[in-house]
């Protein structure tokens, strides 16, 4: 069964483990992300704070319970002219060309924001624009 779920403390070995595929992936296609784009070190500190968060969302997608991604998402407010809307923004996403984006961007509608968007670094090019 496939599934999206919010992450627990107990799940940040397996989050800490896809996260350092992805920024083994990232390395090789832009040197610099673990600077401009990853995640402050220490990285296991900065996961939990995260999952532990009530500003970031922090989903693990998983086949038959088996954790195969995960999504970093928070809420960005917008200009002053959108009088106070704001939007999710996937920061990072793990997994493999782009399966289980699609459910991760519907659970953050589901929390009341009917926009969602993907930081661009999050994920590559091809894939988000898949999606529109």
């Amino acid at each position: 069964m496939i599934d999206v779920r919010t992450a627990g403390p107990a799940d940040l070995p397996e989050i800490l483990r896809m996260y350092r595929r992805l920024e083994r992936e990232m390395v090789d296609l832009h040197e610099m992300w673990p600077l401009a784009d990853g995640i402050d070190e220490p990285i296991d500190l900065s996961i939990g704070a995260r999952i532990e968060s009530g500003e970031w969302f922090v989903y693990v997608a998983t086949i038959d319970s088996v954790p195969l991604g995960f999504l970093f998402a928070h809420l960005r407010s917008l200009l002053e002219q959108a009088q106070g809307e704001r939007v999710g923004v996937i920061d990072q996403a793990s997994a493999h060309q782009r399966h289980r984006l699609e459910a991760a961007v519907g659970m953050l509608r589901e929390t009341g924001y009917r926009s969602a968007v993907v930081h661009p670094p999050a994920v590559l090019a091809l894939e988000v624009l898949t999606q529109i």
